[in-house]
């Protein structure tokens, strides 16, 4: 009693807590979506219009058949930010603050919610767990901005209720967003039926009888707008459609029943998926633990609970009622609500026929519109409980608090990302000081977070080709596959007559003649594979093995002073402290030029900087330059290491009938190869 009656205790509590709302929610935007905003980089779609924009100059190859009226909305931020990543960055921080900032404004206007519904859907909303992939920033740029435009077409339509002297304006600007939206990208289409409901609840205290009249009269022209536009998409499809056909419409012209009962399940689904169980992944951190070390979760445990108690300590200045669950009918409206959404919220992807997912998958990009249904639905949920010692408060701060880690997590994923990113950039630089052009490259990587061949193909060029922006033929000049699906598609699975490599997404060009290189990027650094010694490789694709056979330039070293590597420190950040893969791939390198005592020369420097292989494979060039220096007794103590690697005797055996220099020398080593090693020679 004597602490609740203190002067700062008393000017605390009667704090304005709408006041200072845009202030909390910036931070908590920082805290939970950009703690590593300057660690961030590029990722996916972000390449291709970073290559075009910067580099080539002009975004017609991309946006051709995908969506080509968002095609100057991209060009005009590119003319405003700099190719910074975090630059980009920076700005989808902001854009996340001011979404969820209009919203709440717009939730203040539904006289159905509760005083602190507003404050807690606005905050579920901003953290919402589900949507995890939206640090792509140059990709999302357009769609956060038409997520804003979207939210602001229905606070302004608010606005222009209240005041009947600016009621003409606001409302002509809310109908220009609402168009807008509907035309930029399909993500929020269907969520624009909503608005209805929304009236109805703006103007739930209303005892007119003419209160369902006001609804209809209000919204007539958004309905029209958006039976126009469904018309105009049907119509022409090829000037505002995205990527992928209405599936759905063929389903139904072919069994009209049997489609309507699956849309129906599948939506039903993906709103209990995404409204409710996507909160659960937050209350399962354990994964992480493991996987990212103890470092990130001391982090994660910092952030989980300074990040419950701010919050908690905001929301309690928040005046509640005390309710029940089961008469507090605010809580159902809003449930009821969130419901909508959710089933409104797939209603796109559903007619096209994709795959949603959680986690960090380029599929989740398609969980965004289930945010407003999540945050209502949850909303709902913790209103119904009843506030008796403040522990719906509570729970609205645990579940943000718990997203707030969640979500360092998933931005960590992609900090990682970036970082292997370059490590490989600057790997396939030092092993390839310059890469004649044009070149097709085939590769062996795992899977680096989201990056697919398009992005590793523009990351290559951006090193090596650069000419992208004075050749308006060939924009490109590398290409880069690991997927053997694409390889037997495209390029005639690699057999005669090899097709040429063409314009892909990234830029337009055809080459009918181009070199061929090869390499791995498993378990250590990357290795170009030898023509030789590939088919020997037991653990290698079949793929990779034929394209190595193709290959000119894996065997020896092309010098083309034109295409020189260029490291722009923007992207690839400055040079990483020389490690093992360093002098690996300048030792693998030397062996190409047939500089042997060099090769060997760079493997004492790495010994002295206390560096090993990663990968016993790794020892191959040094074998090889001990072979042909005449050092038997370290080309037979390298062999033993490969030997490790399971299957590898071939390879051993391989590596040694390379050479004959061997063969004068008389301590029975073709016996210890045969006897070890199974190495026969005639």
């Amino acid at each position: 009693m004597i602490l609740k009656n203190t002067p700062i205790i008393k000017k605390v509590a009667s704090l304005d807590p709408e006041r200072y709302f845009p202030l909390f929610l910036l931070m908590v935007t920082i805290i939970s979506h950009g703690i590593l905003t300057f660690t961030l980089g590029y990722y996916g779609d972000d390449w291709n219009i970073a290559w075009l924009s910067y580099k080539v100059g002009s975004l017609d190859s991309f946006f051709q058949q995908n969506r080509p009226l968002i095609a100057p909305l991209f060009a005009f931020f590119t003319k405003i930010f700099h190719y910074h990543p975090w630059q980009w960055h920076l700005y989808l921080l902001i854009m996340r603050w001011l979404i969820a900032l209009v919203f709440f404004y717009l939730l203040k206007s539904i006289k159905v919610l509760d005083r602190s519904a507003s404050y807690w859907i606005s905050l579920l909303f901003l953290i919402y767990p589900g949507a995890l992939i939206f640090h792509q920033p140059l990709t999302f740029s357009v769609l956060f901005l038409q997520l804003l435009i979207f939210v602001c077409s229905f606070w302004l339509h608010s606005l222009s209720l209240q005041s009947e002297k600016s009621k003409l304006a606001l409302k002509s600007i809310s109908l220009f967003f609402a168009f807008s939206n509907l035309i930029i990208t399909e993500y929020f289409y269907f969520l624009e039926l909503i608005r209805p409901v929304f009236l109805w609840f703006i103007y739930k205290d209303d005892d007119s009888k003419k209160h369902l009249k006001r609804v209809v009269h209000d919204y007539f022209p958004y309905l029209v707008i958006f039976i126009l536009v469904l018309i105009f998409r049907v119509r022409y499809p090829s000037l505002i459609k995205g990527p992928h056909s209405p599936e759905m419409l063929d389903r139904l012209s072919t069994d009209f029943i049997t489609a309507i009962r699956d849309f129906a399940m599948t939506a039903i689904h993906n709103s209990l998926r995404f409204g409710l169980l996507s909160w659960i992944d937050i209350f399962q951190p354990q994964r992480f633990f493991v996987q990212q070390g103890k470092v990130t979760t001391l982090i994660y445990l910092i952030l989980v609970i300074t990040s419950l108690i701010g919050i908690l300590f905001y929301l309690s200045l928040i005046k509640q009622k005390k309710s029940t669950p089961l008469f507090n009918k605010k809580g159902l409206w809003v449930m009821m609500i969130g419901l909508i959404l959710l089933l409104l919220a797939g209603v796109s992807f559903q007619i096209a026929n994709l795959e949603i997912k959680l986690g960090f998958y380029l599929e989740n990009r398609f969980v965004l519109p289930f945010s407003f249904g999540a945050s209502f639905f949850m909303a709902g949920i913790l209103l119904c409980i009843p506030n008796r010692y403040r522990l719906n408060i509570f729970l609205v701060a645990m579940i943000c608090a718990l997203s707030i880690g969640f979500h360092f997590f998933h931005s960590n994923l992609f900090r990682y990302d970036w970082i292997n990113q370059k490590r490989l950039y600057w790997q396939l630089a030092w092993r390839f000081p310059t890469l004649p052009a044009p070149t097709l490259l085939v590769a062996d990587i795992p899977k680096i977070g989201i990056e697919g061949e398009n992005t590793l193909s523009i990351a290559t060029n951006w090193m090596y080709f650069h000419e992208a922006d004075k050749d308006s033929e060939n924009q490109v000049g590398y290409y880069l596959y690991f997927d053997e699906g694409r390889l037997r598609d495209e390029m005639n699975g690699l057999n005669a007559p090899l097709p040429p490599i063409h314009g892909h997404l990234i830029g337009s060009y055809s080459y009918a003649d181009y070199h061929i290189t090869t390499f791995t990027y498993r378990d250590g650094c990357l290795r170009v594979l030898d023509p030789l010694l590939a088919p020997l490789e037991s653990n290698l694709p079949g793929y990779l093995v034929k394209a190595t056979l193709l290959s000119d330039l894996n065997a020896g070293y092309v010098e083309d002073g034109r295409h020189q590597a260029m490291m722009d420190p923007v992207l690839f950040g400055p040079e990483p402290e020389h490690n093992w893969c360093y002098f690996f791939e300048k030792a693998d390198l030397a062996k190409a030029q047939g500089k042997w005592s060099e090769v060997i020369d760079l493997r004492k420097e790495a010994q002295r900087g206390g560096f090993r292989p990663i990968n016993p494979a790794e020892n191959t060039p040094f074998i090889e330059a001990y072979l042909n220096l005449g050092e038997m007794d370290e080309a037979l103590n390298l062999s033993h290491e490969i030997s490790l690697i399971e299957g590898s005797h071939q390879l051993v055996c391989g590596i040694w009938g390379k050479y004959d220099a061997w063969l004068n020398y008389q301590s029975g080593v073709i016996d210890i190869l045969g006897q070890e090693f199974g190495c026969s020679f005639d």
